[in-house]
Order: structure tokens, then sequence, then C-alpha cells
């Protein structure tokens, strides 16, 4: 095991988290794994916190607090955009999981949500390619942004009646 993982594994432990690795997965999927079963902890303890002081001031300001964070600790050449792709790829992610990719769903509301989700990948994504390129930019992210819109306005407006 690494140092990195190593601190993972005991940072989980400490939480009360046991976290057994398996000799079927790579030392990389389980080190990763590990780091989100730390986020998942991190998360859970935030929203307890959140629940507990039912201030949304507050709550943006240390939401702050964990982006500076966040910031200091990734390598210099990574952009702070890229912070925003991988909490919106999250919550999209999050979000199909609980509602399938179905064309059709069960629950429309968070789907039209999961949509919202894909537009706001699609745009920081966008955002994104165009720092790093500094050229032509990706046109199909704009055409599927595009798509992921009107999916979500129709959803929207199928919630309306």
């Amino acid at each position: 095991m690494n140092e990195r993982a190593e601190r993972l594994e005991g940072a989980l432990s400490r939480l009360g988290i046991d976290f057994f690795e398996d000799p079927e997965r790579s030392p990389a999927l389980t080190e990763l794994e590990m780091a989100n079963a730390l986020v998942g902890a991190a998360e859970a303890l935030v929203l307890g916190v959140e629940i507990d002081v039912m201030d949304d001031e507050v709550a943006t300001r240390a939401e702050a607090v964990a982006d500076q964070v966040l910031e200091e600790l990734l390598p210099e050449q990574i952009s702070p955009l890229l912070i925003h792709q991988f909490k919106a790829e999250r919550l999209e992610h999050s979000l199909t999981r609980v509602v399938g990719e179905e064309a059709d769903p069960d629950d429309p509301v968070l789907a039209a949500a999961r949509d919202a989700a894909v537009l706001a990948t699609l745009l920081v994504s966008y955002r994104l390619s165009a720092e790093r390129l500094d050229a032509e930019l990706p046109e199909d992210l704009l055409h599927l942004a595009v798509a992921a819109l009107g999916s979500c306005a129709q959803r929207v407006r199928g919630l309306t009646g």
C-alpha cells in the first residue's frame, strides 16, 4: 500500500469506518474507493452540521472554505474549473444512479434535475476546453448542451401540466 492509501485508510479508521482491501481489485481502484468513502463520510458530517445550523449564509461561507482548501491542495497546473467540472459530474452521476437513464423515468422531477446537471457538466467542460485550447472550441459540447437544455426544459414543461 502506498503512502496516500495508508493516509486514506488511517483517516477512515479514525472516523470509525472499516475499509477492507479486496485482493481482487487493483491498488488504484482500492485507493479511489477509499478516497470516495472519505468524501462520503465528510459529506455526511457536513450535512449533519448544516441541519443543526440551519443558516444558509453560514453554510455558504463554510462551502467557500471547502473550495479554498481544495484549491490549495491541488497542484498549481490544475484549473479551478476542473473542481466545478468534477462536482457537476458527481451530481450528474448521483442523480443518474437514482433516476436511471430512461427517457420516461418514474421521477420526472429528478430526471429534470439530472438533465440540468448534465447541462452544467457540459458547459463547465466547454469553458475548461476554451481555457486549455485557446483555439477552435469543441462545438459538439455546445450541441450537447443545447440538447440537454432542451430535454430539461421539456421535462419541466411536462411538470406544469
